[in-house]
């Protein structure tokens, strides 16, 4: 979605949403959804960038790949065991899993 794609007709505001085939779809803004967002553009300062998206990452410029990721952009998953052997040792072991031979790959 893009900030262009909440929009006002008057008193309401809308949502516009873009799905398969060129279809789009315009939805009513629930009273809650219009306060948040209009906080959320605001506090973002994005709402003069139309084209722009209208949710943004966290974390700009992502971190470099090579570099260890310090405690705020470490992800959940790299908290989870790993396989210890096999093709896929580097995998991560579902916590779920009824078999502690299962690894996500």
């Amino acid at each position: 979605m893009r900030v262009e794609d909440y929009f006002s007709t008057g008193e309401r505001w809308w949502f516009r949403l873009h799905a398969k085939g060129g279809n789009r779809h315009e939805l009513p803004a629930h009273h809650n959804a219009e306060s948040y967002i209009d906080e959320y553009l605001e506090a973002a300062g994005i709402g003069d960038d139309k084209k722009g998206p209208l949710f943004r990452t966290t974390v700009w410029p992502q971190p470099n790949a090579l570099e260890e990721p310090d405690a705020s952009t470490r992800r959940a998953s790299d908290d989870l065991p790993t396989c210890k052997s096999g093709p896929a040792r580097r995998a991560r072991v579902l916590p779920h899993s009824k078999s502690h031979t299962q690894c996500l790959s």
